[in-house]
């Protein structure tokens, strides 16, 4: 049969196929595999082509990323309602900001991964009971993510499998307990190096804090082992210590921070001036809808 454009993804269940296709006003499609004849197809409204998709485990529900949507009321990633192949719904929609989405994938516990090109390029979406919410995000501004694969162990840890346009191009980001809620995540950044030594001064972070939501701060700065960057770093906070954060105490309402780098040598190889930097990220919440968000994160040194 003939699809209204390039399919860019499909999936096979239960004898029927699932595409996303590259058609700004039928975005997806349901074919019989037996019969080769079109069952269902829906519009979702946005005028943006479809990208990717993921079915549920049910097949009654279908999980579509468009390309980016500059109007903010339609968003790029739906719930579909697909229990009646004929009749398809849309339930509702997600707005990804500036990203781009190119990939998705489901994780056990009612949750979708977007990945993508520009703005916050790895999201986390719950999907409790077709009301989309952001869940959590990662952020690294060199790196364009175009697919995503995730799995959960049979202890429940949850990790996303990335594929990226930058070196290393293959990466694992290790997520919450799948199936169950967390209160708590820590993101460790990848390393910073430019090459020679430097002096960090000051480093300026932007975010959100959701009502019940904190977040926090520490940084790493080390010397090259051997002509390379350390396998381990030693994370300080306020008082050169990894007993601290930044800021010290948790102050909700901030939406920006910036800090002083503690200078000095500090713990086992933290080292300022040094030539090897990473940052974590301590976040928390207290209610499972909401959660902190960090949008970028700045150093400022000097040769």
């Amino acid at each position: 049969m003939t699809l209204p454009g390039v399919g860019n993804k499909i999936i096979v269940k239960d004898n029927y196929a699932y595409i996303a296709v590259n058609n700004a006003s039928t975005q997806m499609q349901i074919v019989d595999v037996s019969t080769m004849i079109l069952k269902g197809s829906i519009n979702l409204g946005n005028s943006r082509n479809g990208i990717d998709l993921a079915i549920n485990d049910t097949a009654t529900r279908a999980y579509l990323a468009t390309a980016v949507n500059t109007n903010a009321n339609q968003g790029e990633f739906f719930a579909i309602d697909i229990s009646n192949i004929n009749s398809l719904t849309n339930l509702g929609n997600f707005d990804t900001g500036a990203m781009d989405p190119k990939g998705t994938a489901l994780v056990p516990g009612s949750l979708a991964v977007l990945v993508g090109h520009g703005g916050i390029e790895y999201q986390v979406v719950r999907l409790d009971n077709d009301n989309l919410q952001a869940c959590g995000s990662g952020v690294d501004a060199n790196i364009d993510i175009n697919g995503v694969a995730s799995v959960k162990e049979a202890d429940n840890d949850a990790y996303s499998y990335i594929i990226s346009d930058s070196d290393p191009e293959f990466r694992i980001i290790e997520g919450g307990p799948g199936g169950g809620y967390s209160n708590q995540g820590i993101f460790e950044s990848q390393t910073f190096n430019p090459g020679y030594s430097t002096a960090d001064n000051r480093f300026e972070a932007s975010f959100s804090q959701p009502s019940g939501s904190t977040i926090q701060f520490q940084v790493a700065l080390a010397n090259q082992v051997s002509g390379s960057c350390p396998a381990s770093f030693t994370f300080v906070g306020q008082d050169g210590t990894s007993n601290t954060w930044f800021p010290l105490t948790p102050t909700p309402g901030l939406t920006t921070y910036s800090a002083p780098f503690p200078l000095g040598t500090y713990g086992l190889n933290y080292s300022n001036p040094g030539q090897c930097f990473r940052y974590k990220v301590n976040m928390t919440t207290t209610d499972t809808s909401q959660t902190p968000i960090l949008y970028d994160f700045t150093i400022n040194y000097s040769p």
